[in-house]
């Protein structure tokens, strides 16, 4: 009895141990993607995060490191889309995050070495999470949805570890996990034409505008400068400025766009025409703001008074060209009808040909327009491929370093997609669906992952090896032989 008393209350001392520690390495880290909102518009500037989480105790004690290379995070993040992909183009990355005077850390973020911003903790399970995320902004293009493949974490761990020369922890029983997080689906609609201005671009978001002079008296003539800011959030960047048309009364010298974030800054060069002009118009901005409600508006200028003095002189005054007369040899005398009609004959049918030929331009200047859009993605995806051919070439002759990143670029070019999407688990079959043969096709996937944790320097590995220009033929070999099969 009182044996069998003693194995209950050890067992009901490590049960709550033993609760505490049922989850697998997975389970602590988190990966997702977050966005403001799941349903977009064509032209829309979406902001789009991935943010990573994990448990602060339980990698202290068993997180070891990845690679050889110091980094503040032994973790490895793979975005497939980070730099863009088909119907989504990046735009180009903030300002890093440690000079914003914001946390952060720097990690493996597909191949590059990436700082990502610090978030406030979190509690789960009387546990620490520390959270980190990593923003990027895209275009929108057409189709009906947009798939963001779920980003993967990779790292690695241990449950035993003895002292090493230099004091520090040498895991026994080193392994690799991974964590995936789930895809996101993007919902992309058209722009509505219902309600649409008739002064509406291409500008998309939620902005605002205002005007100011360099002076508030000129006199006619005399230049001075109307400064136009547009701020908001959106297509900042890439959006129509209001048109130097809309002047009415001015002459336009010049403008001057200043497209950096956060503020859009146009500066128009004008003059006044005419004593009587009294001011800078209101200047107006139409946009589609696609926060829900959804649907277009228009920002206005307030418009800036004016005090213009005194009368053009002759230097000032553009005379539009007045139609041309033809004195005839005297007050009285007029040309007889039938000397007019052979004129009048000769300038119907000129015109009527100049406008055929224009036509007829247009339309072979259309078609050849046309067949370079529809051949564009074919001849720009050839260019590619004959690029990363003779860089591979060059670094195979050289026998320099870089092979790696040369290969991957040589096979995204072949495969028609970004680089990135090569550091992945499942490169081998990516290129067995490409037709390529299984044994070749394991040689590559080893040699690019042994040469990328060579990179990072993942621990106890040699020298970065050499590109082999055996592997190297037989890979493009088996391209050409699928594009001979067509």
């Amino acid at each position: 009895m009182r044996t069998l008393l003693v194995i209950v209350l050890v067992g009901g001392l490590l049960a709550p141990l033993a609760a505490a520690d049922e989850d697998g390495p997975v389970d602590r880290v988190e990966v997702a993607i977050e966005t403001e909102r799941e349903t977009r518009f064509v032209g829309e500037v979406c902001v789009v995060s991935v943010r990573l989480g994990f448990d602060a105790q339980w990698f202290e004690e068993h997180a070891v490191p990845l690679f050889r290379q110091e980094v503040d995070l032994p973790l490895h993040l793979r975005v497939p889309w980070l730099d863009g992909a088909e119907g989504f183009e990046a735009l180009p990355a903030p300002q890093d995050a440690a000079a914003a005077g914001r946390a952060g850390a720097r990690i493996a973020v597909n191949d590059a070495l990436l700082r990502l911003t610090r978030l406030p903790d979190k509690t789960r399970g009387g546990r620490t999470w520390h959270r980190y995320e990593l923003t990027r902004r895209y275009v929108v293009g057409k189709g009906e949805a947009r798939v963001l493949e779920a980003p993967v974490v990779r790292f690695a761990h241990a449950t035993r570890f003895e002292e090493g020369f230099l004091d520090e922890r040498v895991p026994l029983d080193r392994r690799e996990a991974t964590a995936q997080g789930e895809p996101l689906t993007l919902i992309v609609m058209p722009l509505p034409g219902l309600g649409r201005p008739a002064s509406f671009v291409d500008a998309i978001g939620s902005f605002q505008v205002r005007a100011e002079a360099s002076a508030s008296e000129v006199e006619v003539g005399e230049t001075l400068r109307v400064t136009v800011t547009i701020e908001g959030e959106g297509n900042l960047e890439r959006l129509t400025p209001p048109a130097a048309d809309r002047f009415t009364g001015f002459h336009v010298y010049g403008v001057i766009d200043d497209k950096q974030n956060p503020t859009r800054t146009i500066q128009y060069e004008l003059a006044p025409l005419a004593a009587d002009v009294q001011g800078v118009p209101a200047i107006e901005l139409a946009y589609f703001d696609p926060t829900p409600p959804a649907g277009y508006r228009v920002a206005t200028t307030q418009p800036i008074p004016l005090a213009v003095r005194g009368e053009p002189g002759p230097e000032d005054v553009v005379v539009p060209p007045g139609p041309r007369t033809f004195p005839s040899e005297s007050e009285d005398s007029q040309p007889a009808e039938p000397e007019r009609v052979p004129v009048l004959a000769f300038v119907l049918i000129g015109g009527l040909l100049v406008a055929f030929l224009s036509v007829l331009g247009w339309a072979v200047v259309l078609r050849r327009r046309l067949v370079a859009e529809r051949h564009a993605p074919a001849i720009a995806r050839e260019a590619r491929v004959r690029a990363a051919q003779d860089a591979l070439t060059e670094t195979v002759e050289s026998a320099g370093t870089g092979g790696e990143q040369t290969l991957r670029a040589y096979l995204a070019a072949e495969l028609d997609c970004p680089p990135a999407a090569l550091v992945d688990p499942e490169l081998t079959g990516m290129l067995l669906d490409a037709g390529i043969e299984r044994q070749l096709a394991a040689r590559v996937a080893a040699y690019l992952d042994a040469s990328l944790a060579l990179r990072y320097g993942a621990p106890g590995q040699g020298e970065t090896p050499r590109l082999d220009p055996d592997l190297v033929g037989e890979v493009r070999a088996a391209f050409e032989r699928r594009a001979r099969r067509g």
